[in-house]
């Protein structure tokens, strides 16, 4: 049972003391209303009060109630056979009332559903008193306390005052030992308090004393609307508190004479009264219960939609991650196989050309002098190579930008600038910065994004100009395109047809998945400003952590002898052309080959050549580090950069490593000897082949 019996007996016992003391007390109190007998009384709490601790504490109380019951019906009437068949009458009726509600009624739960309120109205509140009215009445008459005339009136007050005791004392005893947190709010607190005055003025109107005219007004009917809103704005704990409260104000008017229930007869008074008060209590309880239900299955509801939609919410929000990482993966895998076939064709098709050409450019070398058709066909041979070199460079380009992979997204962007005039479109560049520390993935997919937005301007803006800006901290990396073109309706950037607005849509979700952000800052007539938002992770700058990648110096060049040069390429084809340019020769001598920049370090260490020919583009080190290395060990030592890739952004950057000139692969036949001799005879600043 949810309280008792305790494993310590003297606490169960305590119990039992107080529960038969509590039961006499109620039992001295309602027999004080008897009037047609003095054990039958119209007002009888103790029914209630014994049903409910039954319930709350199991069969085991049951010899409280009955001790209880005795000792007020032996200090009432005297006559021990007669108070212990009362007593043993009330006792059964308590049990007999806390089966039937635990059996059909779910027991504790009795008074919180409108059904179970009405089983428990008949099966509690009319069947139960039977038996305790009937034997009670009975050993009234069998003992000879009460006339055979007497027993209609004893049995009926008798069963009336059990009935509406249970109607009104069990639920509000019951209600508040399963609920005794108060949890009203302010606003709760405050109309509970003005119910409850209202209340209390009602009853002082209806049953005194501030009005008493005399007249039976039937103004009881007042109560109705003021149950109702404790049914409707409160549960039933709080109407089933009001209900006793009521029971008690009208019990003490009517005995009193006041109220519309008063008569002659004090006990047909007070039978009228219990009648409406146990119709007025249960018609409130089932109101407040069905209304309390109706709340539950609101809330219930409610709780489950709420779920649900947390639940979809949180799959939509899978589902959108798993399409974001998804579409970044195919953006990326895209990126790779682009790179991949720019380094096919940089590290095959270019090379052949470039053997070609230097085949090409020693063989027409031997017959320049004969002039004529020959000279006419090397020449128009020459510019083929030249165009599909041209050609090859640009295919490159725009596979993969060799340029964002091996100097950084700043320069990238500059390069990007330069590349828009084809479009038509003048980009104004502001680059904070030309180191930035970036994963592959977020450089690859910033740059693409950032020419989308360009290529956006130039197809949609209505102008030819647009600034791009890049701004870097320790935290954040911003970078924005702005145009003063024909702006647009920023209300949603979702595509709201195919093809329409996609490109800032993808763009959006591509940062999203990055983790940073987008905004689109657009007034129609005054231009667009996009601008793209990444957190970063604090770190230091590539040039403050290694200081500058070098300083350009002049070499130590020597005016006499032979030359010693070590060749540096990753293809042995383009190093067995350079090795049969410069073969022909007589005052330089090839040292060595190495097939990366690792290689070339090791060499240049042991055997310190004069003039070192450096690729860029090398497996496990490329050019820019290992003359970078190679300088700050033997600055004397010449290095000529030579590349198929000769922008404006490579040649700076080997500049800055340390190298003294930059050749094109194309024409490393006309120029790479010149170059050679011009750097080892005196001191040269920088040189490129147009400066030579």
């Amino acid at each position: 049972m949810p309280f008792l019996p305790h494993q310590r007996p003297a606490v169960n016992v305590a119990v039992m003391a107080l529960v038969t003391g509590v039961y006499f007390l109620a039992g001295k109190i309602g027999l004080g209303f008897a009037s047609v007998h003095v054990s039958a009384s119209p007002v009888w709490a103790p029914a209630g009060m014994a049903i409910a601790l039954l319930l709350l504490f199991g069969p085991s109380i049951w010899p409280a109630i009955l001790a209880g019951a005795f000792l007020v019906n032996v200090t009432t009437m005297g006559s021990l056979v007669t108070s212990a068949a009362i007593a043993v009458g009330n006792t059964l009726e308590g049990i007999l009332a806390a089966w039937l509600l635990q059996r059909f009624a779910h027991g504790l739960q009795a008074f919180e559903s409108t059904p179970d309120i009405l089983k428990s109205a008949l099966l509690a509140g009319f069947l139960s008193p039977t038996v305790s009215a009937t034997i009670g009445a009975g050993s009234l008459l069998l003992g000879q306390h009460a006339a055979p005339e007497q027993f209609v009136v004893i049995w009926l007050t008798w069963w009336m005052g059990d009935a509406t005791g249970i109607l009104i004392v069990t639920p509000a005893i019951l209600l508040w030992a399963q609920y005794p947190r108060i949890e009203w709010t302010r606003q709760q607190g405050l109309e509970l308090g003005l119910l409850l005055l209202v209340l209390l003025l009602t009853c002082a109107v209806i049953f005194g004393p501030l009005m008493n005219t005399g007249h039976k007004y039937p103004l009881q009917f007042l109560l109705v609307p003021i149950m109702i809103w404790a049914a409707f704005h409160f549960g039933p704990r709080e109407t089933a508190t009001l209900t006793v409260l009521l029971a008690g104000w009208a019990t003490f008017g009517t005995i009193h004479g006041r109220g519309p229930f008063a008569s002659t007869s004090e006990n047909e008074s007070l039978l009228l009264g219990q009648a409406f008060l146990a119709v007025n209590s249960l018609m409130a309880l089932a109101l407040a219960a069905a209304v309390q239900e109706r709340k539950d299955l609101e809330a219930r509801f409610l709780d489950q939609a709420e779920r649900l939609v947390n639940k979809r919410t949180q799959e939509l929000v899978h589902t959108q991650s798993r399409l974001r990482t998804m579409a970044q993966t195919l953006t990326l895998t895209e990126q790779r196989e682009r790179k991949r076939m720019a380094g096919e064709l940089h590290d095959y098709l270019a090379q052949l050309l470039v053997l070609g050409k230097m085949k090409l450019s020693s063989l027409h070398a031997q017959f320049r002098s004969k002039g004529g058709p020959a000279e006419t066909l090397f020449q128009e041979v020459d510019d083929t190579f030249i165009k599909a070199l041209d050609y090859t460079r640009t295919l490159m380009a725009e596979l993969s930008p060799s340029v964002l992979h091996e100097f950084g997204l700043p320069t990238a962007l500059q390069w990007l600038a330069e590349q828009m005039e084809k479009d038509r479109l003048t980009v104004e560049t502001h680059v904070g910065t030309s180191t930035l520390t970036l994963a592959e993935h977020q450089a690859i997919l910033l740059f693409h994004s950032i020419r989308e937005l360009l290529l956006n301007v130039a197809k949609h803006a209505g102008t030819n100009h647009a600034i791009l800006t890049l701004e870097a901290t320790d935290h954040l990396l911003r970078i924005s395109v702005q145009d003063h073109g024909q702006g647009f309706n920023t209300d949603s950037l979702a595509p709201a047809q195919p093809g329409h607005r996609f490109g800032l849509f993808s763009v959006k979700e591509r940062m999203e998945e990055l983790g940073g952000w987008l905004r689109v800052e657009s007034v129609p007539g005054k231009g667009t400003t996009v601008t793209l938002g990444l957190p970063l992770t604090p770190s230091v700058s590539t040039s403050e952590a290694t200081g500058d990648k070098g300083q350009v110096s002049s070499p130590s060049a020597k005016t006499t002898g032979v030359r010693r040069v070590l060749l540096v390429d990753d293809h042995a084809m383009v190093r067995q052309g350079l090795r049969a340019i410069l073969d022909q020769y007589p005052d330089l001598f090839i040292i060595g080959e190495a097939a990366d920049g690792r290689e070339a370090v090791s060499i240049a260490t042991k055997r310190a050549p004069d003039v070192i020919i450096m690729d860029i583009n090398m497996p496990r080190m490329d050019g820019i580090e290992a003359t970078t290395r190679i300088k700050k060990e033997h600055p004397e030592t010449v290095i000529i950069a030579v590349s198929v890739n000769d922008t404006p952004h490579v040649r700076e950057s080997m500049r800055k490593a340390g190298a003294s000139a930059f050749v094109s692969k194309e024409e490393a036949s006309e120029r790479l000897y010149e170059t050679v001799m011009a750097l080892t005879s005196r001191h040269e600043p920088f040189l490129t082949t147009e400066e030579e």
